[in-house]
């Protein structure tokens, strides 16, 4: 699931860079031996006076996945809701929605808010982009007119929208794919007016299965403690190499570490994550040991392994933000194939963060 990506950004203006390292391929040796794979329910309703029916035809582990779900959720017994109802998220979007319709000579049949959300009970934030689409089909109004064409306008988290076609053959309902879930119009127009708009993507009916957490990483260093049952961390290098160059007393310590909001190094680490695309960040502080003493930094590098911390989604691209010598800050995209670990080569052991 994870797209191993060979692009070099360099963010000069803050002084962050993205690096793409040697290690494809990797395979972290770990026990699985924690259970994640509770059956998901997924439910949609609507509170629409207009649209009659909702549903998603999405697997139920394939749709909490692209909505974000975490290993935590994922045990404590959350499910995924889609919620539609008549009232517009906000005066803004309503009107790019309804210029969009009326640009292209579309009569809209029902404006629809989407709440698409993780929850438990009914505590639960909706997302607003999902991290592929997911199949939604919706009920046209009773008074629906069968000799025209139905389609969605679809509010984007850019400010703009995408226009998707009906890609089922069923006269009371229209299907589409799309990763957007805040904002829809259902438009009517003359026959054909959505041919070219049935777009199909394929991620949207693939059976994803829940990955299991990475419960022990096998540290080829002794470690003398992990954070804790959030994540778990080790050096996978071997451990002769490691040995040879700073000596046989050596082992490693892992911690979380806090920057509060008005740190500037943790400012700094923000500056990088949203530079890199990053969503959400675990700090981790490492400590390695040689005979006493705590190194910063090594001659050579590294490969570092940690758990996919079980508070981020348990779906997406990972990476690892270290902290430079001169007190910048590098990203380094995962370099192993694992699902549920992220691994970097790396020659710094100062203040790091999961992103």
């Amino acid at each position: 699931m994870k797209k191993l990506v060979a692009t070099l950004l360099s963010i000069a203006m803050i002084a962050t860079m993205v690096f793409w390292l040697p290690g494809a391929g990797l395979t972290a040796e770990a026990a699985d031996t924690s259970i994640y794979h509770r059956a998901i329910k997924f439910s949609a309703k609507t509170n629409s006076t207009v649209i009659p029916r909702v549903s998603v035809s999405t697997p139920a582990v394939t749709a909490a996945l692209y909505a974000g779900m975490t290993y935590e959720q994922n045990t404590d017994g959350f499910e995924v809701v889609l919620e539609v109802s008549d009232q517009p998220t906000t005066a803004a979007t309503n009107a790019i929605v309804q210029y969009t319709a009326f640009a292209n000579a579309y009569k809209i049949e029902a404006n629809l808010k989407l709440d698409f959300k993780v929850c438990r009970d009914i505590f639960g934030n909706a997302v607003a982009e999902l991290a592929k689409p997911v199949r939604i089909a919706v009920w046209l109004p009773k008074d629906y007119d069968p000799n025209r064409d139905y389609g969605a306008v679809i509010l984007k988290t850019d400010g703009t929208c995408e226009i998707r076609g009906d890609l089922d053959f069923s006269p009371e309902m229209i299907t589409f794919d799309t990763k957007y879930v805040s904002h829809i119009a259902i438009v009517s127009a003359p026959k054909g007016s959505f041919d070219a708009y049935k777009i199909a993507d394929p991620a949207s009916m693939e059976q994803l299965v829940f990955p299991v957490w990475n419960s022990a990483i096998v540290s080829t260093v002794p470690t003398t403690e992990n954070i804790n049952e959030w994540v778990k961390c080790g050096m996978i290098s071997p451990w002769e190499e490691v040995r040879a160059e700073v000596g046989n007393f050596s082992w490693m310590a892992f911690q979380h570490w806090f920057p509060g909001e008005e740190n500037v190094l943790g400012q700094t680490f923000e500056k990088a994550m949203k530079a890199a695309g990053g969503k959400e960040m675990v700090y981790i502080d490492p400590y390695l040991y040689s005979n006493g003493k705590i190194l910063e930094q090594t001659a050579k590098p590294y490969i570092l392994t940690f758990s996919v911390p079980k508070n981020l989604p348990a779906y997406g691209e990972y990476a690892v933000a270290v902290c430079n010598m001169d007190g910048t800050v590098s990203v380094y995209k995962d370099i192993d194939f694992n699902e549920n670990t992220v691994s970097l080569y790396t020659n710094l052991f100062r203040k790091y963060a999961i992103i």
